[in-house]
């Protein structure tokens, strides 16, 4: 499938790459997602927090978390701002989801520390959860 991938990205952009990389991510193949989303990046296209968050729901589905904090990392590295709302509240979701109460709750801790107010939809996926 990857090898399909890069044919349609003859002349790359932002939205063929993420295309891709959301449907690989639909599809669970995510080690082609992310080989396709690193070479993204080394072809000069930035991914912003919704390609950043794409990536990380499609980690949160095979339960990969360590993966999912290595890429939020990296994206902080990278300059861009701190997880917004919506990737907040995707990946506290998809926490709550794999039974993972501590890593939501820790999630919804640095949610508030980084200025960003949780919603009703976060309080509850929380609540759902307890």
């Amino acid at each position: 499938m990857y090898s399909e991938a890069q044919q349609v990205l003859q002349t790359p952009t932002f939205l063929a790459y993420m295309s891709l990389i959301d449907g690989l991510c639909t599809r669970e193949c995510l080690e082609e997602a992310a080989k396709l989303f690193e070479e993204m990046v080394g072809n000069g296209i930035s991914p912003d927090n919704v390609a950043y968050t794409s990536l990380m729901h499609g980690y949160l589905k095979r339960g990969k978390l360590e993966e999912i904090f290595i890429l939020r990392d990296k994206m902080v590295e990278s300059g861009l701002e701190e997880l917004d709302l919506h990737s907040y509240t995707s990946l506290i979701w998809g926490l709550c989801s794999c039974e993972n109460m501590k890593e939501a709750r820790n999630l919804l801790s640095d949610m508030i520390t980084n200025g960003v107010g949780p919603d009703e939809v976060v309080y509850s996926c929380l609540i759902r959860k307890c």
